[in-house]
């Protein structure tokens, strides 16, 4: 499965956040919330993060691996594959293989993907389909990303 395309939003304070094209439309980048998790992007959104971070709504095959931006990873990270820190809501730390993406075999490309690893911090926080998480590089140098989870159950019936 390809990755999702995304789409650079700037915050307050200048730092890059990296939206799904899905959740923009026209010039000015209006969000357009889908069904089931527009509470928990709003959400997401609200939270005003002092470092890149890029945001990611959960599908079936993120237990799998996640797509990170490919401006991002472009940006932010090594352009080879490399292991990288994710830190939990609950201050655990775990470290997963952030690998160039297989669909995309050209060297040119530098969009990634979190595969080992990322499975274990999914089932330990009961991540779901349609949650949304927003991924924060709290440290450049070491590449440590802090993981703000966003659950849909959380914000059903609001």
């Amino acid at each position: 499965m390809p990755c999702e395309r995304y789409a650079s939003v700037k915050q307050e304070d200048g730092e890059d956040f990296f939206v799904p094209k899905s959740l923009c439309h026209t010039k000015k980048r209006r969000f357009v919330k889908p069904e089931n998790s527009e509470k928990a992007i709003q959400a997401a959104t609200m939270n005003k993060l002092k470092n890149p971070s890029f945001m990611v709504i959960l599908k079936p095959h993120n237990i799998n691996y996640l797509c990170v931006h490919a401006d991002f990873s472009k940006k932010y990270l090594r352009t080879s594959s490399e292991l990288i820190t994710l830190e939990a809501p609950n201050g655990d730390q775990c470290i997963v293989s952030c690998t160039c993406n297989a669909s995309k075999p050209s060297s040119s490309s530098s969009a990634k993907r979190i595969i080992k690893g990322w499975c274990g911090l999914f089932r330990e926080n009961d991540l779901e389909q349609g949650d949304v998480c927003v991924f924060e590089l709290i440290n450049r140098r070491n590449i440590v990303v802090k993981v703000w989870i966003y659950r849909v159950a959380d914000y059903a019936g609001r």
